[in-house]
């Protein structure tokens, strides 16, 4: 089962969610956001888990996503 990892803006930062395995984390900066959820993808991938990181913008509009496959 594949597992989702988001960044979204929420008043004036950035909020990572990865479901229930992680607790919803708050960064000042959409970078930053971005690169700790890649962190967490890489992890859940070597743990076996197919992973899908979503980046949305102020929007709330897809601006980017990347997969991790789990081996």
């Amino acid at each position: 089962m594949e597992k989702l990892i988001e960044v979204t803006h929420v008043n004036g930062s950035w909020r990572l969610t990865a479901g229930s395995q992680v607790e919803p984390t708050l960064f000042l900066s959409g970078g930053r956001a971005e690169q700790a959820a890649h962190r967490l993808a890489r992890c859940f991938a070597e743990m076996g888990c197919d992973t899908r990181i979503q980046v949305r913008d102020k929007q709330d509009l897809v601006v980017g996503a990347h997969h991790y496959f789990g081996g």
